[in-house]
């Protein structure tokens, strides 16, 4: 789920919402820095401008594409596990 709303340009709200589900994780594990500085992410990202976060939400210009493929190498493998 968090790779899919890493990746899919127009799901930055599932991108938070994945931050949210796997935030005590970190503090369970004890991945200190994670779990610290998660909160302080998912808070910037949920308090930037309207106009930014309306961008974000509206027309996925939240995620950069290294490449002209749309899904990354990981979710390609995975599909192809799946199928």
């Amino acid at each position: 789920m968090y790779l899919s709303g890493h990746t899919e340009r127009k799901l930055f709200l599932l991108y938070l919402d994945s931050l949210k589900e796997i935030a005590p994780w970190f503090f369970a594990l004890d991945h200190h820095h994670y779990a610290r500085w998660l909160p302080v992410h998912i808070r910037d990202m949920e308090s930037l401008p309207t106009s930014v976060y309306n961008e974000f939400i509206e027309h996925g210009h939240w995620v950069v594409h290294k490449t002209a493929s749309q899904q990354c190498q990981l979710i390609r493998l995975m599909n192809k596990i799946m199928e």
